[in-house]
């Protein structure tokens, strides 16, 4: 095995950093439920392909990250989805579309990463 070169106060592989972010989660199905989630309260569908999803804090300054996948086993519709900051701070947008570039409802999975408080700039 390699040693790594770590810079001074990171934390060991399989440790976890102090401070290090948190995930909240939300599993959506193609008609707009939220199934599951963490952190996640509510989601709504108000269009063809579009989504929000809302949490119970602040996720404007996360990363947010999403891929097309359904809410239990399976195999998913093929298709394309983007996330984009929503009109709240607590809510981001999912729009899902077709391998034609159209929008369509596709169920999805939306992870939200963030800093802890102390941390976000």
């Amino acid at each position: 095995m390699s040693e790594l070169n770590l810079p001074e106060g990171a934390a060991e592989p399989g440790v976890a950093a102090p401070g290090c972010a948190c995930t909240l989660f939300a599993v959506v199905n193609a008609a707009g439920n939220l199934v599951r989630g963490c952190g996640a309260v509510a989601a709504v569908h108000p269009a063809v392909g579009v989504y929000g999803v809302s949490f119970a804090q602040n996720v404007a300054s996360c990363a947010w990250v999403a891929t097309i996948g359904l809410p239990n086993d399976g195999n998913p519709p093929p298709g394309m989805i983007s996330v984009a900051g929503g009109p709240a701070p607590n809510e981001v947008l999912v729009r899902t579309f077709n391998c034609g570039c159209e929008p369509a409802d596709r169920p999805f999975h939306l992870a939200v990463h963030c800093c802890p408080e102390e941390d976000k700039d």
